[in-house]
């Protein structure tokens, strides 16, 4: 028996690209996900929102559209360079999408909310989630910021 064997980051986009588009009705999930999003975070344009482990940009890109300014954090390379090929071809300049781990992140003080969506949290060992979220606490606008 052969076994195929690919690297994480091709399976990375396999899921979060390939298989993702060949979900029924995802766009519409995904309206609607945005709509509660925006709802429960109260978030308007201009608002800076940081989405962690932001896959394909898919909901960042949604953001953007309505007029936020977004960063998404995603540690697969090919996932960032498909998110910004798509924010490009949309026409979307207040997002910005960058290559790296949620658990490194260094903002202090930075955005209206932080975004953990897909089942993105909670994978680490106690430690490493609690010094994630304290990272996040700086990250936020000492203001109000808010966490989704």
């Amino acid at each position: 028996m052969k076994t195929v064997q690919r690297p994480w980051d091709w399976w990375a986009y396999h899921y979060r690209v390939v298989h993702r588009g060949q979900i029924p009705g995802i766009g519409e999930w995904d309206d609607k996900l945005i709509e509660l999003v925006v709802a429960v975070l109260d978030l308007n344009p201009g608002d800076r929102v940081l989405d962690l482990a932001s896959g394909s940009g898919d909901h960042a890109r949604r953001l953007a559209a309505l007029g936020m300014d977004v960063v998404g954090v995603e540690i697969a390379p090919s996932l960032v360079e498909y998110s910004r090929q798509q924010a490009a071809e949309q026409g979307l300049e207040t997002i910005e999408f960058r290559a790296g781990d949620m658990r490194a992140i260094d903002y202090k003080d930075e955005f209206d909310a932080v975004l953990l969506l897909s089942c993105s949290f909670g994978f680490f060992d106690d430690e490493t989630n609690e010094a994630m979220l304290l990272r996040i606490a700086r990250a936020l606008k000492q203001d109000g910021g808010r966490v989704l």
